[in-house]
């Protein structure tokens, strides 16, 4: 917003998954989860809305998208009034993914001395031209409320029943997240990483 102070006005955060269900018999399992910026205490998605899902129906394939504010995020920008109904509208970023292979998953924040101009950026499997470019959804209801998150990390969050025995969720590996400047992107002020095979 308007007294931003960051040292860093970008993050980025990179990740490959692919579904756990075994897919041998064509049918998804409902599975649904969030990987979102988070706030600094690890408690609080501060930013986007990023989704994966995977349909309990047949021949269910892998969707991957973001929810922005009612009835734009730029209406957001211009009113600065997104009201209640902030959260309807959701944009598919890939559709039908192969629910069997790995597939990789890169977002960008820039942030913006402005209320409701930060900036998302996606790009899947390295499509960079077909690259998503949103709005900071969770960011419009802190501007609405008044108050303002920095974002340092990354928060991945079931969307479904995790005691549900027919939801098998999501492997993840490869995760990797860094704050830098954009107008030094090669002056990398804070990174993490990590790996799981």
């Amino acid at each position: 917003d308007g007294s931003y102070t960051g040292d860093a006005d970008s993050f980025y955060v990179s990740f490959w998954f692919k579904m756990a269900h075994d897919y041998s018999g064509n049918f998804g399992d409902g599975t649904r989860m969030m990987v979102v910026a988070g706030d600094p205490n690890g408690t609080t998605a501060a930013s986007n809305y990023l989704e994966i899902k995977f349909d309990d129906t047949y021949n269910a394939k892998v969707d991957i998208r973001a929810k922005e504010s009612y009835p734009s995020y730029q209406s957001c920008a211009q009113s600065r009034d997104c009201g209640d109904d902030f959260g309807l509208i959701y944009k598919t970023i890939a559709r039908r993914l192969d629910p069997n292979i790995w597939h990789h998953v890169e977002m960008t924040l820039r942030a913006r001395p402005d209320d409701y101009l930060d900036e998302w950026y996606y790009v899947i499997n390295g499509d960079t031209a077909n690259r998503y470019e949103g709005g900071a959804f969770y960011k419009t209801q802190q501007y609405d409320e008044g108050r303002y998150m920095y974002v340092n990390r990354v928060s991945f969050v079931a969307l479904y029943d995790a005691d549900d025995p027919q939801k098998k969720g999501i492997y993840f590996d490869d995760i990797n997240y860094k704050a830098y400047d954009s107008s030094d992107p090669n002056v990398v002020l804070d990174e993490y990483s990590t790996s799981f095979e």
